[in-house]
């Protein structure tokens, strides 16, 4: 099993634990949900780990690797969207707070700043008249990490 792998099923996994009941999918998982569920849709991404910096005193490859988050929520009656959608970024962030090295898989984990919007929604080639559009956050967690070759 490669780092890079390692490092993406736990951020999964730290996000599933952290917003409990929504659906989370990841690079595990083949086939994404059309909806989002009642508490939400989270999809983490694989990413681009990007060029490494190398150490040669004792040979490692450190990457800031990017991981994709995209969150979706419906409106719920009686709450807003974007209430629903920074509630779940919270409990994200509280996570990565909590452990910020995965358990040792890494030495930094950071988020950094979502960006929020209302997704279309649509019927064949034309919006959906009269529907109110989910609200999507998408942000990027940075997982820095070593390892002793590209390819594990």
């Amino acid at each position: 099993m490669s780092k890079r792998l390692d490092v993406l099923r736990a951020v999964a996994d730290m996000i599933s634990f952290a917003v409990a009941g929504a659906t989370v999918t990841g690079v595990d998982d083949e086939d994404l949900p059309a909806r989002a569920d009642e508490v939400g849709r989270i999809v983490v991404g694989a990413g681009d780990p990007g060029e490494p910096e190398v150490d040669l005193g004792i040979f490692t490859y450190w990457y800031d690797h990017a991981i994709p988050i995209e969150v979706t929520v419906t409106r719920a009656r009686g709450r807003s969207a974007e209430d629903q959608a920074d509630e779940i970024l919270a409990l994200i962030g509280a996570a990565i707070d909590e452990d910020r090295t995965l358990g040792g898989l890494c030495i930094w984990l950071e988020a950094t700043a979502p960006v929020t919007s209302d997704i279309v929604v649509l019927d064949g080639d034309r919006n959906v008249p009269g529907a109110r559009p989910p609200r999507g956050a998408d942000f990027s967690i940075i997982a820095t990490y070593g390892t002793s070759s590209p390819l594990s």
